[in-house]
């Protein structure tokens, strides 16, 4: 993986590489990499896998497309996704990170829809500089992927962390 992330020439690449790559790793329900604008402090979706045809019933429910979609992480109630560069499962699922702004009914419908059973989240970040996350959406109760997996996305915070066109 370290290799492939040198070949990439662009950031959306790097996003969508990195959105394939925990999908075909880690069989989840979906995954959804974002990217981190620090003037407004928010997340904004750049990659999604998995959704299937379950798509349209989201966009609905969120009032937007998945792509392009903004949401602010709550450090209030998970501190440690904001300053521990590793994987964090989030029992609130999707309303931990205040996903697009929906309530705990509408991330608990989204989650039954896609039949998952645990969250997780991953903050790329160097130096107390913040590129993005990666959420995956699991079905199963253990996940184990998380040391392979934490080495992969931290190739991807070194690649998020070059310079791209």
């Amino acid at each position: 993986s370290a290799m492939k992330f040198l070949q990439i020439q662009e950031r959306t690449e790097v996003f969508e590489y990195i959105a394939n790559a925990v999908f075909e790793f880690t069989k989840p329900r979906a995954v959804i990499v974002n990217s981190y604008d620090v003037e407004n402090s928010n997340f904004k979706v750049e990659a999604i896998k998995g959704f299937k045809q379950f798509i349209g019933p989201i966009v609905k429910l969120i009032n937007s497309e998945l792509i392009g979609a903004k949401f602010a992480l709550e450090n209030e109630r998970y501190p440690q996704a904001l300053t521990e560069n590793k994987l964090i499962y989030l029992p609130d699922g999707l309303y931990a990170v205040n996903f697009g702004n929906l309530n705990r009914k509408e991330c608990m419908l989204i989650e039954s829809m896609l039949n998952v059973n645990r969250v997780y989240n991953f903050i790329f970040s160097e130096n107390g500089k913040i590129f993005g996350s990666v959420i995956i959406l699991y079905a199963e109760d253990k996940f184990p992927f998380a040391t392979m997996l934490e080495i992969f996305l931290h190739q991807a915070t070194i690649a998020l962390d070059s310079d791209y066109t």
